[in-house]
């Protein structure tokens, strides 16, 4: 089936991907998993361009300590050359919204299966 057709994309993932690349926001792909397989899934994937929409793309390798830290969102926005406070993290677990706003970022989770921990569903307001 993934053969046929592809790893799907969360639903709305790749609707968003595209709308903020268009509008010109700069796009960081900030993921726990290896380059490999991150880069294995995107071609396996309906739409394996998108990947071309990402700035910088920081995976396991790129970082001593991957998520619940937050050294990758700090490294995607150093890169990007922004602040944390003003990068927005779309992310789809509740490690990576740990991740996110350990790095100052406003976050936003995205994922059907998941919620952030208690302690973090209000963080900051």
């Amino acid at each position: 089936m993934i053969e046929a057709h592809g790893v799907p994309f969360m639903p709305g993932a790749d609707a968003l991907i595209e709308r903020l690349y268009a509008e010109g926001y700069p796009l960081a792909l900030v993921s726990a998993d290896d380059e490999e397989n991150v880069l294995a899934d995107f071609q396996r994937s309906a739409k394996p361009e998108l990947l071309q929409c990402f700035s910088v793309i920081i995976t396991a390798g790129n970082v001593a300590k991957t998520k619940p830290d937050a050294e990758p969102y700090l490294r995607a926005a150093a890169y990007l050359g922004v602040d944390t406070a003003r990068m927005l993290a779309v992310e789809d677990s509740a490690v990576g919204v740990q991740a996110a706003l350990a790095a100052g970022c406003p976050t936003l989770l995205f994922a059907a299966d998941a919620a952030p921990p208690a302690a973090t569903a209000q963080a900051d307001g």
